[in-house]
C-alpha cells in the first residue's frame, strides 16, 4: 500500500454492521437488508463497495442502481470492489453478462476487484472481460487488498496488475 495511505476499507465495514441502511448515505430512508453496499469518498475520487454473507445478483444490480441515483456519485472515480467478506455468490454467467452491459462508470475510471477464491476470481474476470470488449479497459481483479490499492492508485493507466495463481 502506498506509504501514509489509507483507505477507509474497515469504515466501509463497521458502517455496515452498525447501521441497518446498507449503503454509504445515512440521508435515505432505510432499505431491505442488502449484502452490498458503499462508501463514497469525494477527496479521493474513490467509490468503496464492499458487501457480506451470501450475494446474489439481485444485491449488485441494487448496488448499481443506487450509485447512480446517489448525488455524491461521480461515473469518473475509481472503485475498489472488496469480496474477502463475501461467503457465497448466487450470481450466473448470465447475471454477470447483464451486470456487465450496464455502463455505471466511465471508461476510464480504474475499477479493481479484490477477491478471495477462484470462483470469485472467475466472476470477476469474465466481468471484466465484458466491459473491455465494451472499451471500459481499466478493471482488474486481485487477490490483495494492497495490490488493489496500488495500482487504483498509481499514476499509469497501463499498469498491469501481478499474474495470480
Amino acid at each position: 500500500m502506498r506509504a501514509g495511505f489509507q483507505f477507509p476499507l474497515a469504515a466501509v465495514h463497521n458502517y455496515h454492521a452498525e447501521n441497518t441502511v446498507k449503503d454509504r448515505n445515512p440521508l435515505q430512508e432505510p432499505q431491505a437488508n442488502v449484502s452490498a453496499f458503499y462508501i463514497i469518498d469525494k477527496e479521493r475520487k474513490a467509490v468503496l463497495s464492499s458487501g457480506t454473507g451470501i450475494l446474489t445478483a439481485e444485491d449488485l444490480m441494487g448496488h448499481q442502481d443506487r450509485l447512480l441515483k446517489d448525488p455524491d456519485f461521480d461515473p469518473t472515480f475509481s472503485q475498489l470492489l472488496d469480496f474477502t467478506r463475501i461467503t457465497g455468490l448466487e450470481v450466473s454467467s448470465e447475471d454477470v453478462r447483464r451486470l456487465a452491459q450496464r455502463n455505471v462508470f466511465s471508461p476510464a475510471s480504474r475499477r479493481a476487484f479484490v477477491v478471495q477464491d477462484d470462483l470469485q476470481y472467475g466472476l470477476a474476470r469474465m466481468f471484466e472481460i465484458h466491459r473491455d470488449i465494451a472499451g471500459e479497459t481499466g478493471i482488474r481483479v486481485f487477490r490483495t487488498l494492497d495490490e488493489a490499492m496500488n495500482w487504483i492508485f498509481s499514476a499509469t493507466p497501463e499498469d498491469e496488475p501481478p499474474v495470480a495463481v
